[in-house]
């Protein structure tokens, strides 16, 4: 049997191995693609809360309503507030008049 002495080109084990090694880089990879990305968004989203925080004035005339019966507050909410379109009030009053 004759062997070739300049043989060119990878084996199958070579190959094999090789994807394997690079297999392995690419999920150690991806898991700190992944990593990274998870905390850049939770960076962010903890900047976004803190901007939105510190925009809300401390004194906010605005209260929280929980039931129907504060649906007249908020109509004389929003007529004590500059509208453009007073069609929001309207809408709102007609709300109020069908409970």
């Amino acid at each position: 049997m004759k062997t070739k002495i300049n043989q060119k080109g990878f084996s199958i084990i070579e190959t094999v191995i090789l994807i394997i090694v690079i297999a392995g880089l690419s999920v150690l990879g991806f898991k700190a693609y992944d990593s990274w990305q998870t905390a850049n968004t939770a960076k962010e989203a903890a900047a976004e809360q803190s901007k939105t925080a510190s925009d809300v004035p401390a004194s906010s005339s605005i209260t929280a309503i929980t039931d129907t019966s504060g649906i007249d507050q908020a109509a004389d909410t929003l007529n004590s507030v500059n509208i453009d379109d007073s069609g929001d009030v309207t809408l709102l009053t007609n709300e109020a008049s069908n409970f």
